[in-house]
């Protein structure tokens, strides 16, 4: 077994916490804030709606198939755990929280990977923390986009 790498970020807005988790907690509406996602489908894994499955499928046709833990519209988080996909991973879990601020709301994602190769860890760790910081920049446009326009 190689090493697990784990990555923590955050994203500060001024968006209420309930615009933050619209976005963020509509697990359907991934491909509108994580780029290369061409579609997605989701069904659950139980009756509660705590446990569901999202499967991306990216503009380059590769899939990826994701569980999602824990979901709770009440607490804004959720917990994912990814099984293929285009990065070479043999483990890739995360949890996405959003909490209120006094200026607005903070999303905390915090991410545990393993590279396939260990050899590439080098490389690949700072790419993806680079890609997931890319990622909240664009949410953060978003978000404040769609609080400006009301």
């Amino acid at each position: 077994m190689g090493t697990r790498h784990t990555l923590h970020n955050t994203l500060e807005t001024s968006a209420s916490p309930e615009a933050l988790w619209a976005i963020v907690g509509d697990l359907p509406g991934a491909a509108v804030w994580i780029p290369g996602i061409a579609s997605v489908s989701v069904e659950p894994l139980d009756a509660s709606g705590t446990h569901t499955m999202r499967v991306c499928t990216f503009g380059d046709g590769s899939v990826q198939h994701e569980t999602i833990d824990d979901y709770s519209p009440a607490e804004r988080s959720y917990r994912y755990d990814i099984k293929g996909g285009p990065m070479p991973l043999v483990f890739n879990q995360g949890r996405l929280e959003v909490r209120a601020t006094a200026d607005g709301a903070r999303l905390l994602w915090d991410a545990e990977i393993e590279p396939a190769d260990p050899a590439m860890a080098a490389q690949l760790v700072p790419m993806l923390d680079g890609a997931y910081k890319q990622v909240l920049g664009g949410l953060e446009e978003l978000v404040e986009a769609k609080v400006a326009v009301g």
